[in-house]
């Protein structure tokens, strides 16, 4: 502060108070992109691309991934390189889609487009198999279960019915004769 005038007196605390928000911003800005370059997947990893176009999937990426987060869906579970994740079984079971996505118009959206597409398909593989004489067999224990289950279920609901019910016959027999069709006089039906 020596050696400054009074208007560069004035302005020199807040200069510096600008300067060290600007630095202390700067700072959180890196460390952020440090986190979530470390943390995140891309899709940039898996192909050889220029560094502009990798900066530009990874700005695209952290973008549908807080648009994504809004609906409760985690971008990384989709594309990650796991052999779980729907991405990671698409590009299984067809490699040259990781070209098409790499020369797609918007390489992110194009991934997405893959999971998202994949999703019921690696679920149905997961569940029944892939092979169709696996998936018949699968299917065909599924509907058994599920017969088994519904019959147990409806001889459970007959079982407890049964007090309810009206009896129809007993075991004894009956013990009296039944009356026959006699004539009614009339004065009877119209007696009040």
């Amino acid at each position: 502060m020596f050696g400054l005038n009074r208007a560069e007196q004035k302005t020199a605390p807040e200069n510096d108070t600008f300067a060290q928000l600007q630095e202390q911003l700067a700072a959180l800005a890196s460390a952020a992109e440090q986190d979530e370059s470390i943390a995140a997947e891309s899709i940039a990893d898996d192909t050889n691309l220029d560094e502009k176009a990798r900066r530009a999937i990874e700005r695209d990426e952290a973008l549908v991934r807080r648009a994504l987060e809004l609906f409760g869906v985690v971008y990384d579970d989709l594309i990650r390189m796991d052999e779980q994740s729907p991405y990671a079984k698409a590009l299984k079971m067809q490699p040259d889609l990781l070209t098409q996505i790499a020369n797609a118009e918007n390489p992110v959206l194009a991934a997405l487009e893959v999971a998202v597409g994949f999703e019921p398909y690696a679920d149905f593989i997961q569940k029944y198999g892939q092979d169709p004489a696996q998936i018949k067999e699968s299917i065909r224990q599924e509907v058994e279960e599920e017969l088994r289950k519904a019959s147990k279920q409806r001889l459970a609901e007959t079982s407890n019915n049964t007090e309810t019910a009206p009896v129809f016959s007993t075991s004894r027999g009956q013990t009296s004769r039944p009356s026959g069709n006699k004539p009614v006089p009339l004065a009877d039906i119209f007696k009040s």
